[in-house]
């Protein structure tokens, strides 16, 4: 992750994150009024990454229309950061850029595809201030363990309902769960942007960094498949 400032005392900051002289601790950093969200897929038609991108378009909406900021005590841009290979990855790049010409996307919310090294994922996703998994089961069954990784790395996720995702996201504990575009473009909005959608006295982030703890709770795959019942 390329360092774009040195801060005060030795400590480096990228658009993303800040990392504090002799720690090996990397935390984000709202400093920039950047917020990174992180997904990763294989491009198949079991997650509707189409969905992702109609609620994107509604965050755009929000922030181009609180443009002047003073609606805005979170983030006021995002970089929506997907990771991963598949066959469906290039018509949804083809609808990214026209949704960008249209002035629709990619002024307040910057959407980008990558293939990361095993070296990167980790790096990029601790960096990241929300996790997204548009994984639904076909069988009912299996769990996304991209879900696993975003635990490992103390970021908050929100994932979409199926039957046995409870098993591994309690809803308000360790994460949240959506069902649409409308349902998770609001928890972005909630989370990232601005609080006072839901309490006019909610401090910046702090639902954020709740999420944040609850899922730090669960540090390794051990502890995470100890709670899926099999």
């Amino acid at each position: 992750i390329q360092t774009v400032a040195t801060c005060g005392h030795g400590d480096k900051r990228t658009h993303y994150s800040m990392r504090s002289s002799g720690s090996d601790c990397v935390h984000s950093s709202a400093g920039g009024r950047v917020g990174l969200v992180m997904s990763c897929t294989s491009w198949t038609p079991d997650e509707d990454f189409n969905l992702l991108l109609r609620a994107l378009l509604i965050v755009e909406e929000h922030l181009q229309n609180h443009s002047d900021g003073r609606a805005i005590r979170g983030y006021d841009r995002l970089v929506v950061v997907i990771t991963g290979k598949g066959p469906m990855k290039a018509a949804f790049e083809t609808a990214v850029k026209e949704y960008a010409a249209q002035g629709r996307l990619n002024l307040r919310v910057a959407v980008r595809t990558a293939w990361l090294s095993h070296e990167d994922y980790p790096a990029l996703l601790r960096c990241a201030d929300l996790g997204i998994s548009l994984h639904t089961s076909t069988s009912g069954l299996d769990l996304p363990m991209k879900v696993l990784d975003m635990f490992g790395s103390a970021v908050p996720v929100c994932a979409f309902s199926f039957p046995t995702l409870p098993e591994l996201v309690q809803d308000g504990v360790n994460g949240i769960v959506f069902t649409d575009s409308s349902q998770l473009a609001a928890q972005i909005v909630r989370l990232l942007i601005d609080p006072n959608v839901i309490d006019g006295n909610a401090e910046p982030q702090r639902e954020l960094l709740m999420l944040g703890q609850g899922a730090a709770c669960i540090t390794s795959w051990e502890e995470n498949l100890s709670l899926i019942h099999i």
